[in-house]
């Protein structure tokens, strides 16, 4: 059976993760928490590859009838009301000793025992996410359901339904799970989708998910507090386009869907910054979100290409220093190995758009397709040499 009752408390599926870094920022320590769990990059996951980012990663009322620049506003409980049955609760597991085809009771974390019983999935995480096609498409995180074997989907209700990665995208940090229906059977709600473009700095919003693993289906809200915003996860790899936010996530939220005041899902969070400051006051309230018109775009074509996702490869090594993003090593027989890229070179631009602080190479190589051709500037030897390189697709297993 593909439905499964729910347990009294299955907050025993939570584990947090952490990595630790350099922090800067006016003499605090930064600590960027993803909402659940730890980004986990390979150094040729872009096909680049990467220095530590100077912070450390580990993947974290209105009244009624308020009329707003993008239509009439509902009250925070009847923008819950209107989408929770569309939130679920994503917890994830790893095969034990042999999985026989049943998920264990899930108990509490501290009642875990030291080694899980042979042939059963152990616990591994927690985390949000929500229902995206009537069909049983769930959309989460990728750090989600990252290093999992099985999947477990909670409705609103406590219902639990068995469920099966369709794909990821590690890059914008999107997963797709498809939920294993009981014949006839069907998904409590659908999420509507909004249009994130039309937000602005102020606008009140409200999210929805599950910290801990254990409070399901928990309600938030806050306002925008800017938008275009970016965060550097390590590996080269940069979260861009985000939505800043201060609705109060916590671990377990990541995959939780951010709404407007309409109920319609305009983000997906994903991370929040937290600093304790060496001399002051911490500061709290910076939440992200990952832009909704994005993440609908690229499970739309997860969906249609039945998993697989086609990502630009350059096949370099980087590291962003002082002098800008040095290229490390470059992949015999890769794209930038073709073009005459070398190591020492100091990637400057792509197809003319500067690679500095806030627009890193993968963020500019994300805006391309397999196949393009780009001219990337680099400086060598103190002289400027544009290159031009075909890029490559991503291979298979990096």
């Amino acid at each position: 059976m593909a439905n499964h009752h729910p347990s009294s408390d299955p907050s025993g599926v939570m584990a947090t993760l952490k990595r630790s870094g350099i922090a800067y920022l006016a003499a605090m320590a930064v600590v960027l928490a993803v909402a659940f769990g730890t980004f986990y990059f390979s150094d040729a996951d872009a096909g680049i590859a990467t220095g530590q980012p100077p912070y450390t990663v580990s993947l974290v009322s209105q009244s009624a009838n308020q009329e707003t620049a993008t239509g009439l506003a509902l009250s925070v409980a009847d923008v819950a009301e209107t989408a929770n049955n569309a939130v679920v609760t994503v917890y994830t597991f790893v095969e034990g000793g042999g999985f026989n085809g049943e998920f264990p009771e899930l108990v509490p974390a501290q009642e875990s025992p030291e080694e899980w019983p042979s042939g059963e999935p152990a616990p591994l995480g927690a985390g949000s996410g929500w229902i995206f096609s009537e069909d049983g498409y769930v959309v989460t995180n990728a750090h989600v359901v990252g290093g999992a074997d099985s999947f477990v989907v909670q409705y609103h209700d406590g219902t639990q339904v068995e469920a099966e990665l369709i794909g990821t995208d590690v890059f914008q940090d999107i997963a797709i799970l498809k939920l294993v229906l009981d014949d006839g059977a069907t998904v409590p709600g659908v999420a509507v989708i909004g249009d994130s473009a039309a937000l602005r700095p102020g606008d009140e919003v409200v999210a929805i998910g599950s910290p801990l693993g254990e409070f399901t289906n928990s309600v938030s809200d806050g306002h925008i507090g800017g938008l275009d915003r970016s965060l550097e996860v390590g590996n080269g790899i940069s979260l861009d386009n985000l939505i800043q936010h201060d609705a109060e996530i916590s671990p377990g939220n990541s995959g939780g869907p951010l709404l407007n005041m309409r109920g319609e899902v305009i983000g997906m969070n994903v991370a929040k910054v937290e600093t304790a400051a060496a001399n002051g006051p911490a500061v709290s309230g910076l939440n992200f979100a990952i832009d909704g018109n994005t993440v609908a775009e690229i499970a739309e074509s997860i969906i249609a290409n039945n998993g697989s996702i086609a990502v630009p490869y350059l096949g370099v090594q980087t590291q962003l220093t002082d002098e800008g993003t040095v290229v490390l090593g470059v992949e015999p027989g890769g794209p930038a190995d073709g073009a005459g890229i070398v190591a020492g070179d100091v990637i400057a631009s792509i197809d003319g758009a500067a690679v500095d602080d806030d627009t890193s190479v993968m963020r500019l190589l994300l805006e391309q397709e397999p196949d393009d051709t780009v001219s990337i500037g680099v400086q060598r030897d103190g002289t400027h040499v544009e290159v031009e390189v075909t890029l490559g697709a991503r291979p298979e297993g990096i």
